[in-house]
This record gives structure tokens, sequence and C-alpha cells, in this order.
């Protein structure tokens, strides 16, 4: 069975070999940051770690001296403008080493999006103002989920159908209907969709970083705020151009808070259609305390790093120490390797998870799809959990325990019961492997290389002490002792993992969302006041009491 977990992490690991830009990219950014605020002796100091890891890769290519060659300007002058040149050579590198067929990712989204706009057509064309609400929905989804090509090809033509697509739901959203407006928006989304697909492709000037472009757009909502019920056409007219104008910084947000970013994107539409209402202001004030909200200067250090690591392992720990020391006999062994094998595939396969999440749903990985994976996830882990518990209970008591030694199971049906150990162990790991990852990548534009190191290794030899003193711990105590044990944290840590699943399917909408408000939220425990959230944590109690009394009359 080992042999067997080493050739799917052989194979994972393999798959996974290709020239890694990013690390570069990071530094860079980090330099440019430096030399914005004046600190060349720092932004120096990076680009001589840079020109190390550069170099280490040994591809020799007319790209590759073309970024050597920019880098040693770098290193003689920090501008602004020398950084920025480097970073320009360096995407063309990446582009040879790792190059996209972007005709192929046009074709697709031409077959994935097209045939929606289609329908928002003809739906329009007919008024059929019943039908255009969902249409419009399912378009606006296919091009979220196809976008990344337009932005990395045409960001202005990403940037204006972006525009004609809020204005188009801003029409719709009117009361009444704004007909002539979404006839003309409609028209003038097709005029950039096809001309996209036509292969044209046009750069966006952004006069400035788009940080001071973001500040300067939010004067317009605040301003905005000030005039409904004083000015509301110019309020109005603030709130459009703030939409117009959101491609060029829109980056600055979607990187920090994906909900707020969905929000801006689906709620200023339908703040301008009805300007002066009570919802329309609270909604645009929600938004605008939201954005101020936002720390744009902090940087991360190595304590933030490790705290995320230590925060999302200890609970897989909890769980993999715990089956660890509840099949520790010899006997036992095969059920060893299910969970070290099951806990290695899922270290790896959360690398893989969480690329294809950024790749597939890149607006949205550091939020909304991290908490869908962590809440479907988590209840699969569950369900798995009672299944490794109904094991360990039915050896929690000295007679039982004495007799399943005494009898040496069946090895073959023994393995096949265990294979539940490396699935749970599996799961455990995934669950917080893969949301860590994702945590991580939202992290690094703000965080040292150095500090993310040494963040990684600290947290690392915490959580080795950890499970050196778990181990510890229940190598003093008796093996029947040990199953009693495990199944009770077993059972309190699925408690918190159902209700920690519940609500994050909750928060992007999936499960139904009904407060109970009398009832406080205990988040520690997983608790939450939501009516969806106790029926299933008190069916998980009644299965546990159940399968207790089940094993309990089996002993007897």
């Amino acid at each position: 069975m080992s042999k067997f977990y080493f050739m799917i992490l052989s194979l994972l690991f393999a798959l996974s070999l290709e020239a890694n830009m990013s690390p570069f990219f990071i530094q860079i950014s980090d330099a440019l940051g430096a030399a914005k605020s004046g600190d060349s002796k720092l932004a120096k100091d990076i680009m001589v770690e840079f020109q190390e890891q550069f170099n280490a890769l040994n591809i020799n290519t007319v790209l590759s001296n073309d970024v050597k060659q920019r880098l040693k300007a770098v290193l003689n002058d920090t501008s602004v403008e020398n950084i920025e040149s480097l970073s320009s050579a360096l995407i063309a590198f990446e582009k040879e080493q790792n190059p996209v067929d972007y005709e192929a990712k046009r074709a697709k989204f031409k077959q994935k999006v097209m045939p929606l706009y289609k329908q928002l057509v003809n739906a329009t064309k007919d008024r059929d103002l019943e039908q255009i609400p969902s249409i419009f929905k399912r378009f606006y989804d296919s091009w979220q989920r196809n976008e990344r090509v337009v932005g990395d090809l045409s960001p202005w033509h990403y940037g204006k159908i972006e525009t004609s697509m809020a204005l188009y739901r801003m029409a719709m959203v009117s009361t009444p209907s704004d007909i002539a407006a979404m006839d003309s928006k409609i028209i003038e989304l097709g005029e950039f969709l096809n001309d996209f697909l036509a292969g044209n492709t046009k750069e966006i000037k952004v006069d400035g970083d788009t940080l001071e472009e973001l500040k300067r757009n939010l004067t317009l909502l605040d301003e905005a705020k000030d005039l409904i019920g004083i000015d509301n056409a110019k309020a109005k007219s603030n709130i459009l151009n703030f939409i117009t104008n959101w491609p060029l910084f829109e980056g600055e947000i979607r990187t920090r808070s994906a909900n707020l970013y969905n929000a801006i994107e689906s709620d200023l539409p339908q703040i301008a259609a009805d300007i002066d209402s009570l919802k329309s202001i609270n909604m645009l004030n929600n938004i605008i305390d939201n954005i101020n909200s936002l720390d744009f200067n902090a940087n991360y250090n190595a304590y933030d790093v490790a705290i995320v690591l230590i925060r999302e392992g200890v609970e897989a720990l909890l769980i993999v120490v715990a089956l660890l020391a509840a099949v520790k006999t010899g006997n036992l062994q095969r059920a060893k390797a299910h969970i070290l094998g099951g806990a290695g595939i899922a270290i790896v396969a959360s690398v893989f998870g969480a690329a294809t999440l950024s790749y597939l749903f890149p607006l949205a990985a550091a939020g909304t799809n991290r908490e869908i994976l962590e809440g479907i996830v988590g209840i699969l882990a569950v369900v798995v959990m009672v299944f490794v518990v109904a094991w360990l209970h039915s050896k929690s008591s000295l007679k039982a325990w004495n007799a399943y030694i005494t009898k040496q199971i069946n090895r073959a049906v023994a393995s096949g019961s265990l294979l539940w150990f490396g699935l749970l162990s599996f799961l455990a790991v995934f669950r917080e492997g893969a949301e860590t990852i994702l945590f991580y990548a939202g992290m690094l534009p703000k965080v040292q290389i150095s500090s993310f190191i040494s963040g990684i290794v600290g947290a690392l030899a915490i959580l080795i002490l950890i499970a050196y003193f778990m181990k510890f711990i229940t190598s003093k105590i008796a093996m029947h002792n040990i199953f009693k044990l495990m199944s009770l944290l077993l059972y309190a840590l699925g408690f918190k993992i159902l209700g920690v699943s519940v609500h994050a399917l909750q928060l992007t909408n999936i499960v139904p969302n009904s407060i109970i408000s009398p009832i406080p939220s205990i988040s520690f425990i997983g608790f939450y006041n939501t009516l969806e959230g106790l029926i299933m944590q008190i069916a998980y109690i009644s299965s546990v009491i159940i399968l207790a009394l089940l094993m309990r009359k089996k002993a007897v």
C-alpha cells in the first residue's frame, strides 16, 4: 500500500514541473514598492536575491538574456522606470517558458460565452422582461468563469465589456426597466465582444498607479453619497463614472476582498438605477465603508504567515495524530500507512486544488470558492469520521480490545475497513491545506520572501512540537482508553467541522441562512445561530448517540 501512495505522489510531483515565475514577480513587486517609497537599499537587496535565483534557472535564451541585461541596469540604478522595464522583460520570458495557446482560449471563450450573449440579445429584442434577469445572470456567470483570457490579451476590451455589462444591468433593474438603454448597451456589448474575438487587442493607459486611481475614484462615491436627495442626476453620474473607470483599479479590491469585489460589480448598477431609495443609500454606504476599511499599505510579516499555517494545521494535525495513536500497535501497521499516505497525498493535492481554483475562479479564489471547497470537503470529512469513530468505539472497552488483539483480524478484511482511516486523513489535511495555500496566494504580494519562508519554517517547527507532545501524552495511556479518548476527540472535532462547513456554504449562498436571533453564535466550537446549522448538528449528535448505543448493545 505504501508503494501505491508513493506512485501517486510521484505522479503528482512530475505534473507540477514547469518554469515557475511567480517568485520573481513577487520580488519585482517588493522592489517596486521599496523604490516608490525611496528605500533604494532594500530595492537593491531584493534585486540581488532576484539575480541569484534567476541565474540558478540556468536558462540561456534571447529573452532570458534580455532579463539579465535589464537586471544589470536595475542593480546600477533602482529607479521605478528600470524595475518596470525589468518586469516587462520578465513577462515576455515567462510567456516563452510557459506558452499559452491564446487562440484556443479565444475559441473556448467564444464557445462558452457567445451563445448566452445571443440568448440575451434575443430576450432583449423580444422585451421578455421576466426571463432577461435569469439569462443575464447566466451570461454574467459564464463571463466571470472565462474572462481571464480577455484581461490577459486585451485589457481595453476587458474594461469596455465590464462597463457595458454594468450599464446594461443598471438599465435592466431600473423601475421601470430602461428599454432604450438596454437596446443600446446590448449592441455596444456585442461590438466589444466581437472585436475581441476578431483578434484585436489594445492596452489600457493608467495615469499613475492603480492604488492612486482607486483613491481618486473613491471620491466620486463619497460625493455621490452626499449628493443623494440634493442632486440625484449628479450622484448617478458619479456612480456611472466610477463604474466606467472600475477596470483600471479593480485588482486593488479583488486581491484583498473577493466578497467586496463581487458586491461592487453587482450592487453599484442597482444603486445607480434606484439612486434615492433607502436600500440604495445603505448599500452605497456599506461599499464605501468596506473600501475604506481595507488596509492598502499593510504588509504581512513572518508572524502573520506562521499564524495562518498553525491555525489551519492544528485541526488537521489533531485528527492525524489521533488516528496514528489509535493504530500504533504492530497489528495495524497498514492502517498507519493509509493514514500517512492519505496525509501526504492531501498535501500535494492541496497545491493542485488551490492552483486549479485560482485558474478556474481567478476572481474569487481567495474568497467564495475557498469557502465552498472548505464547506463541501468538511461535510465529507464528518461523514467519513462517523465510520472511523464507529470502529474506534467498538475497541474502546478492555474486553473488546483484548479480543481484537487475540483474534488478529483477518488482514484482508482489516485492509478493506482501514481504508477509511486513509480517506479521513486525506480529507482532514486537504480541507485545511487547500485553504491555507489560497490564503498564502493572497498574502504573497505583500510579504517579503525571507519573511514568508521564516514564517513557514517557524510554523512547521511549532506543529512538530505539538505532534510530539500529543504522541507523548498518548504513549502514557492504555490502548483501550486511547480509543475511548480519540473517539470523544473526533466526535468533538466532527461537531465543529460540520458547523464551520455549513456556515461556509451559507456565506456563499449555497445553503440557506435563517438566523435565530435569540441564540448567540459560538464560533470557537463551530456553533452558529442559524436554523440550518442547528438542524445539521442536532442530526449529527443524534447519530452519534444512536451509534454509541448500538456499539454498547453489540458489546453486551
